[in-house]
């Protein structure tokens, strides 16, 4: 695979996009998550090629605890463009590559046998989907504090999950309340 100063390849998917009628709109959001992303962390590594493995060190960093936020899911979309104009020499329209949320461990466990009776009572894939995303985090949060038993969390644990969210307080909470009434 070809290495290449980022602003080059940034100008190839540029004229790419104006080529294939993209929106002004469009292009100054990507030009500006590259801009405030990527190059960003190359910047701070004092490079100016760009490869795809420097692209996916860059993708690891826009993890938060094992999930991705919204504006971080752009960004992440944003490197896989680059690494389409890179290795094809054309963009895909679409990347997604689906994430699996893991419950392992006896937590783990009652957190999927919740998930699997939402499925039962007919919740929409969506649903399921967020309550897997939810619990899978508190799950990261209790095992980074030496969690591992149901009868182990405590208050504090819950309240300082759901503070260190700063979005979707009320979705977790909901989430949690069905978990621990099912337990």
């Amino acid at each position: 695979m070809e290495k290449v100063k980022i602003h080059d390849l940034v100008e190839r998917c540029e004229h790419y996009f104006k080529e294939n009628c993209y929106t002004a709109n469009r292009i100054y959001k990507y030009k500006s998550l590259w801009r405030n992303g990527i190059e960003v962390y190359l910047s701070s590594r004092k490079l100016d090629i760009y490869t795809p493995a420097l692209g996916e060190e860059f993708i690891e960093t826009c993890h938060f605890n094992g999930s991705v936020r919204p504006q971080e899911r752009e960004k992440i979309r944003s490197v896989q463009v680059l690494n389409d104009m890179l290795a094809l020499g054309y963009i895909r329209k679409n990347c997604h590559v689906p994430v699996h949320h893991a419950l392992d461990g006896a937590l783990g466990c009652q957190m999927e046998k919740l998930i699997v009776h939402l499925s039962k009572l007919r919740r929409s894939k969506i649903t399921i989907s967020d309550y897997r995303l939810y619990l899978s985090e508190f799950l990261y949060s209790l095992t980074a504090n030496g969690i591992s038993c149901v009868n182990d969390i405590s208050e504090q644990n819950i309240l300082s999950f759901i503070s260190s969210h700063p979005t979707n307080k009320v979705n977790i909470v909901s989430a949690l309340r069905v978990l621990f009434t099912q337990i």
